[in-house]
């Protein structure tokens, strides 16, 4: 049964992860396009409650409210939006954490997203756009964390979907923004293939058929449905 991490009960923030290594990429070609109606991404990965930074580069040219990025299943679970221009943490009823606008967040360019979630301290949460941080707007720890009912979703949370592309998805274990700068490269993706603490890393250069391959090591494939298709323009 999916349910709350060890983080919950332990109250274990992990450490800061062992460096940055990645270089460029020798090439990058792909992303996958959503139409914010009913397009996704699914994998049974990240299922579980943890403390873990993801990694993407994402191009939205949608002002206001985006909601789908990412998801984690049904109800007020595991959610990462734009909602009025504002990138939010929603992980669960009253369990949120608000960001400040920004200009990057819906300018129609390629940007890289770099967003850590301390799912016990949701106040703790950190978003890094194109390496710079992003300063925490406000919080709302009145509720609770809310357990996940599936592994994550890449265009979709809930009923809401996005609009827009969506490249180099990588999650990590712990906090790993100390790296945001790196990864971001000047706009250059980099290889995050021989990171530490990755979970799973979907590089979206298939350009044929449904499945996206993992690059980690950990084989957590992907799959893209109800007409996300992979697209040319990439970072």
């Amino acid at each position: 049964m999916l349910g709350l991490g060890n983080t919950l009960s332990g109250g274990i923030v992990p450490a800061a992860t062992g460096g940055c290594n990645a270089t460029a990429l020798a090439s990058n070609g792909y992303s996958i396009a959503f139409d914010g109606t009913n397009d996704r991404f699914t994998t049974e990965a990240d299922d579980t409650a943890q403390n873990v930074t993801y990694s993407f580069w994402m191009k939205n040219d949608v002002s206001g409210d985006n909601k789908g990025i990412i998801g984690h299943g049904t109800g007020s679970v595991g959610h990462f939006m734009l909602q009025g221009d504002k990138p939010t943490v929603y992980w669960g009823t009253n369990w949120l954490c608000w960001f400040d606008e920004d200009d990057k967040t819906d300018d129609g360019n390629w940007h890289h997203w770099m967003l850590y979630v301390e799912v016990a301290a949701v106040q703790n949460c950190k978003l890094y756009i194109d390496g710079g941080e992003i300063s925490v707007n406000s919080t709302r720890t009145s509720g609770s964390l809310s357990a996940y009912t599936t592994g994550i979703s890449i265009g979709k949370n809930h009923n809401d979907y996005f609009e827009g592309k969506i490249d180099e998805f990588a999650i990590f274990t712990g906090d790993k923004t100390e790296c945001a700068e790196t990864y971001y490269n000047s706009g250059t993706p980099t290889d995050l293939s021989d990171e530490s603490n990755l979970i799973a890393y979907w590089r979206m250069e298939e350009n044929t058929g449904s499945t996206v391959a993992d690059s980690s090591s950990n084989s957590n494939e992907g799959t893209i449905s109800f007409g996300a298709a992979f697209d040319s323009d990439s970072p």
